[in-house]
């Protein structure tokens, strides 16, 4: 192999540099540029050692130029890539830019969103939850932090949406402590099969946190994500 020939091999090869890429496009990152600048970089060595090749040939031996025929095409290939993934990035950062703006006209709205857990300050709290069947009863039990039973009260059993409301009041038949609880909620078919039934809570947006350009909806009961939510209604 000639010097000339030696140094084309030892270029990044540009399988590695389209698989480069493509983890790029993945991870949907901000590597574009830079993966822009390589193979600008690398193609500027590539034509330089061709032209420097092609000026020395040997007129009576000319180079078959399939290899940088092969090469150039290549490099078409990975400079696709890239700009497919400088696509890519500028459709996600609008996406999370349209996500952004969804997240804040919900401040002030209220919504209902799966959790289990709510704060209690006194006042009472509602869990929402929907039965698919018909139930031959429901039972509702609350736990405090340390999921213990705390309270235990019978819930609607018609099929679909209900609302059980808990005041506060433990089995004791005394108010309890302000703090977290929860609720479990259990459904007993008419064949007497029992099956745990999932809960939601209800509450008002009352501000927006960015982690990472993700938004988390800041409410009474603790933070949620937009995938949480079950329903949106209006102004609280």
């Amino acid at each position: 192999m000639d010097p000339i020939n030696s140094q084309l091999a030892q270029l990044p090869s540009t399988t590695a540099l389209q698989s480069e890429t493509s983890q790029s496009i993945t991870n949907a990152g901000s590597q574009s540029a830079a993966a822009s600048a390589t193979l600008g970089a690398d193609f500027e060595t590539f034509l330089t050692l061709l032209t420097t090749q092609l000026q020395n040939q040997d007129p009576l031996e000319p180079l078959d130029t399939e290899q940088f025929t092969q090469q150039l095409v290549q490099f078409a290939g990975v400079e696709q890539s890239i700009a497919t993934n400088e696509n890519l990035e500028t459709l996600i950062a609008l996406q999370s830019s349209n996500q952004n703006a969804d997240a804040f006209a919900l401040i002030g709205k209220s919504v209902s969103f799966s959790a289990n857990e709510a704060v209690f300050d006194g006042q009472s709290i509602n869990w929402e939850y929907t039965l698919r069947s018909p139930s031959q009863s429901v039972q509702v039990e609350i736990l405090d932090e340390s999921q213990n039973v705390v309270a235990t009260l019978p819930g609607p059993g018609s099929v679909g949406a209900n609302t059980v409301t808990w005041s506060g009041i433990g089995d004791n038949g005394e108010t309890l402590a302000a703090g977290r609880y929860s609720a479990r909620v259990t459904q007993t078919d008419p064949d007497g099969s029992a099956q745990s039934v999932a809960t939601r809570l209800s509450a008002e947006v009352l501000g927006i946190l960015l982690n990472d350009g993700t938004p988390t909806l800041e409410t009474d009961h603790g933070n949620i994500s937009l995938d949480d939510i079950f329903r949106v209604g209006g102004n609280s």
